[in-house]
């Protein structure tokens, strides 16, 4: 069983609700929002949907070093993003490969 409380940030409320499921079936406990934004509470992994990327560059970065480690959920690899994240989890997500990544990122190290 996981542990670990979880930020899922997904635009789309059938994607958001599909991470929260497969995240919380896994054990984790799951916070989700639709937009970045933080009300100061630490999570041990933010699961982020490119989709949710929206206005600078440098304002999702900022958010991202802070709430490290970052699953990004993607269509591919987002160059400029590509140094904040752990974990790149290509769309479709297929079999675990969410909570495969969820869980090697919050792995401790070694």
């Amino acid at each position: 069983m996981a542990d670990g409380h979880i930020l899922v940030i997904a635009p789309d409320t059938g994607l958001r609700l599909s991470l929260v499921f497969a995240l919380e079936t896994a054990g984790y406990r799951v916070t989700a929002h639709e937009d970045l934004r933080s009300n100061g509470t630490r999570y041990d992994c933010l699961v982020l949907d490119d989709r949710a990327i929206r206005g600078r560059n440098e304002d999702v970065v900022n958010f991202c070093a802070g709430a490290q480690p970052v699953v990004l959920v993607a269509d591919g690899i987002i160059p400029w993003l590509s140094d904040w994240v752990a974990r790149v989890v290509e769309k479709p997500i297929a079999g675990n490969a969410l909570t495969d990544a969820v869980g090697a990122a919050i792995a401790p190290p070694g």
